[in-house]
C-alpha cells in the first residue's frame, strides 16, 4: 500500500500486447496509457473513445482482469469526446470485474464527458472521481467525499 500523499508510479513502456514485460501490460501508442499502483491499475486515455478505441479499452481490461488486476481507474483527464453507445459496453465490463472482486473508477471527467455518462443512465453503476488521486483512495475505503456524482 503507498504511504498516504505519496503515490508510487510506475511506467510501462511497451506495447499493451506484447507480453515481455513484468506484467504483461504497457502502455500503447496513441490513444492510452497504462500505469500502475501497487494492485490498481491506471488507464490514461486521450483524444475521441469512439468504437474503435472501446474495444481496444474492452481488450486492455481483458487483459488486466486475466492477471488479476481488477481494481481499474480510467483517468478522462485528456478525452476531448466519447461516443454515447460505448458506455453501454464499458458499464458490461465494470459489471464483470465487480464479479472478480474489482471494480472500474472514472476520474477528471470534464463537463462533456460527465454529462454523457449521466444521460446515459451510468450514475448509479459507476463511480466518478475529482482526481486520479481520489479515485485510487477510493480502493482504499478514503475520499469517498470528494465523488464528482453522489
Amino acid at each position: 500500500m503507498p504511504h498516504k500523499g505519496r503515490l508510487r508510479m510506475r511506467r510501462m513502456n511497451s506495447p499493451i500486447w506484447d507480453y515481455n514485460n513484468r506484467d504483461g501490460i504497457a502502455s500503447m501508442s496513441g490513444d492510452m496509457e497504462v500505469q500502475t499502483i501497487d494492485d490498481i491499475a491506471i488507464l490514461n486515455l486521450s483524444g475521441e473513445v469512439s468504437h474503435q478505441e472501446m474495444q481496444q479499452l474492452e481488450d486492455t481490461l481483458m487483459r488486466l482482469s486475466a492477471l488479476r488486476r481488477t481494481k481499474v481507474v480510467l483517468n478522462f483527464r485528456q478525452v476531448s469526446h466519447l461516443h454515447y453507445a460505448s458506455i453501454e459496453r464499458l458499464l458490461k465490463k465494470v459489471k464483470y470485474l465487480r464479479t472478480m472482486s474489482g471494480d472500474i473508477k472514472l476520474a477528471s471527467l470534464n463537463d462533456y464527458t460527465k454529462n454523457i455518462f449521466q444521460f446515459a443512465g451510468a450514475y448509479p453503476l459507476v463511480e466518478a472521481y475529482d482526481s486520479v488521486y481520489d479515485a485510487i483512495m477510493s480502493f482504499q475505503g478514503e475520499q469517498e467525499q470528494h465523488r464528482t456524482w453522489h
